[in-house]
């Protein structure tokens, strides 16, 4: 886990410095809204490497392979009708890849729904095991992985246009 948060981190810190090259400023308005534009694209891109590294320290964090593939039904019988919305590592790396991810905020509320899946169907004491990993996970994202990405975006975005944004991913 140690491996992939330093990889997390070195990535993020790459693409803050990639972020100080050249942004103009005191354009005109049409140059001015170019600007803008590779920004916003800019930002769309760091956004899904900050992600991507993420999802890659979730899966140092998941040895076991229980979070990373959808759940069938063959796996878990009747998880189709207890979970209406599932979730998984593989999909979260996906959506990343794809750009699907528009904020900080859309991650966070997958990568909650993943672990808050998990608990919901497995009640009992059968499913004592898996809810104890859903959380620990879950608290290792939020005090470690998650905490990290959004420090790394936010300081990546902060260079970008001289603003403060205040995201947490994890908390």
């Amino acid at each position: 886990m140690e491996a992939a948060a330093a990889r997390a981190k070195h990535e993020a810190e790459a693409a803050a410095a990639a972020m100080g090259r050249a942004r103009g400023r005191g354009r005109s308005g049409s140059e001015s809204r170019a600007i803008d534009r590779d920004d916003s694209d800019y930002q769309h891109k760091l956004l899904r490497k900050i992600i991507t590294a993420a999802v890659r320290a979730m899966r140092e964090a998941d040895p076991r392979g229980l979070f990373l593939n959808p759940v069938t039904d063959e796996i878990a019988p009747g998880y189709s009708k207890v979970i209406k919305e599932p979730m998984c590592i593989r999909t979260i790396e996906d959506k990343a890849e794809e750009m699907e991810y528009d904020h900080l905020s859309e991650y966070k509320r997958d990568v909650r729904l993943l672990f808050a899946n998990c608990i919901k169907y497995n009640i009992g004491k059968d499913g004592t095991w898996f809810r104890g990993e859903a959380r620990r996970q879950e608290k290792v994202w939020k005090e470690e992985d998650g905490k990290r990405a959004a420090s790394q975006f936010c300081a990546s975005v902060q260079n970008i246009r001289g603003k403060e944004n205040v995201v947490t991913l994890g908390g």
